[in-house]
């Protein structure tokens, strides 16, 4: 009997080790690094300069190359709904970016939509090209401040 029991209680214990054995992520317990992405944009512009857009994009401090969308969208104060979606191509080393010229004045936003490794997330930056008055910055700051709230989020 005494047999028996010794060799049940090594079995569980070789199956308990073996079970935790199996390697866990960067932060352990299940949960995958968040993704984070920084837009590489001027501040301001002048009015049909051409711009180089980007976004680098990062997991747990590691560049990523191989998300599955990366889109800009672009829009002028107040305006959403007439904005515009743009593709992104990598351009290697966890950067994203495509060329874009404003056409006039105006305080516009920069909002990267990425989409890598079942994560998503949308940071804004806002360009002020040629004059912009005070008061469409201002209005404009205020509703990016809402916006930058709970935009990341898995898929």
């Amino acid at each position: 009997m005494k047999l028996v029991v010794k060799s049940l209680l090594m079995l569980t214990i070789l199956l308990t080790a073996a079970c935790q054995a199996e390697p866990e992520d960067e932060l352990g317990g299940g949960v995958a690094a968040p993704l984070e992405a920084e837009i590489i944009a001027p501040d301001t512009a002048e009015p049909n300069e051409e711009l180089e857009l980007a976004v680098r994009v990062t997991q747990g401090g590691e560049l990523v190359d191989d998300a599955s969308d990366v889109q800009f969208e672009i829009w002028k104060a107040d305006d959403r709904d007439n904005g515009e979606m743009l593709e992104a191509e990598h351009a290697g080393d966890g950067v994203y970016q495509l060329t874009h010229a404003f056409a006039e004045d105006g305080l516009y936003s920069v909002q990267t939509h990425v989409s890598a490794r079942d994560l998503h997330v949308m940071p804004v930056q806002d360009i002020a090209v040629g004059d912009v008055s005070e008061q469409e910055s201002a209005h404009e700051q205020t509703d990016n401040e809402e916006d930058h709230h709970a935009h990341d989020h898995h898929e």
